[in-house]
């Protein structure tokens, strides 16, 4: 967020909305700042973040995003973060949502490494299920990027909940203004036109060019891995579409693609299932390096790397 769009932030101790204690400042994002709260009513550690006066200019847009937000916490999906309230205080917007703890995919890939499909797949099946289910319920995410999806644990969480398209996209666009990720959403949403699932999942098919590559998307475009099947790179090209209707139409699709061309182009006899209720393995916090140019090779597994690949159960919320 630039700096002249940051507020000063609330002293720590002071209670907000008649219950909710802060204690810690976790940070500022491109919404305003995010507070760690205990819920006295509860016993319960949740995440408040304060919406930026400059994102709701008027009562017109703070309604629209009221209604966003009752969209939110119709969702229930255990890799999506869960919405709890949206209040007032301070003449600001206050969004309640779960507190989970976890590191983003954009932590997990500052240290330059590439991950092999094996160790993307969970990871994006998770992703591509949060999506599915949020479009079910009239959601499309938008802000779909490496730093709004969690590692938690063995588990997977999506921390976009569909707030930016419901705030004014100029002054949404120009609190993204500079940030590392706005290629990753898509062109029509920073074009400021209608969005659908669509738009989410450009968003998923850029989050897997950079997980595969380890760089960012516009490198990971400009030079892809030769020892990935050529297949599997054009999948993702076709959802990087400027165009929506050349892309997949669901992100079911796209990860059913995925899958084919991953498998050498053999469709799978019985359809791609999205998971619903169990955990994606986490991705490894050591990323393989990319290997030599050479379509024959294949990574080698280190004795020191821990490859989860079976589903595990889900953490409790």
């Amino acid at each position: 967020m630039p700096a002249d769009m940051r507020q000063p932030p609330w002293p720590l101790g002071q209670q907000i909305g008649g219950r909710y204690l802060l204690r810690s400042l976790l940070g500022v994002g491109v919404l305003g700042e995010r507070y760690l709260a205990r819920d006295e009513q509860s016993g319960m550690d949740v995440e408040l973040r304060a919406v930026s006066g400059e994102l709701l200019p008027d009562e017109a847009a703070a309604r629209k995003l009221q209604g966003a937000v009752a969209r939110a916490q119709a969702l229930t999906h255990p890799f999506l973060l869960r919405a709890l309230e949206l209040l007032r205080h301070a003449g600001r917007q206050v969004l309640v949502v779960q507190h989970v703890v976890g590191r983003s995919l954009e932590e997990l890939g500052a240290s330059g490494g590439a991950y092999t499909w094996n160790e993307s797949r969970p990871t994006l099946g998770a992703v591509a299920a949060a999506v599915a289910h949020a479009s079910g319920g009239g959601v499309v995410l938008g802000d779909l990027r490496p730093s709004t999806v969690l590692v938690v644990g063995e588990a997977v969480k999506v921390t976009s909940l569909g707030l930016a398209l419901a705030l004014p996209r100029a002054r949404y666009l120009a609190a993204m203004a500079g940030h590392p990720e706005l290629p990753m959403l898509s062109p029509e949403l920073r074009a400021g036109m209608t969005c659908d699932e669509r738009a989410d999942v450009f968003s998923l098919a850029a989050i897997g060019m950079v997980l595969l590559h380890g760089v960012d998307l516009a490198a990971a475009r400009a030079r892809p891995r030769a020892d990935l099947p050529e297949a599997l790179i054009a999948e993702l090209d076709r959802s990087l579409d400027e165009d929506p209707g050349r892309r997949h139409p669901t992100a079911g699709a796209l990860l059913a693609a995925l899958d084919q061309a991953a498998d050498g182009g053999r469709p799978r006899r019985r359809p791609v299932t999205l998971p619903a209720s169990i955990t994606s393995p986490r991705l490894p916090l050591a990323p393989t390096p990319a290997p030599l140019p050479n379509r024959q090779s294949r990574p080698r597994r280190r004795p020191d790397r821990v490859c989860l690949t079976r589903p595990r159960h889900p953490v409790e919320p």
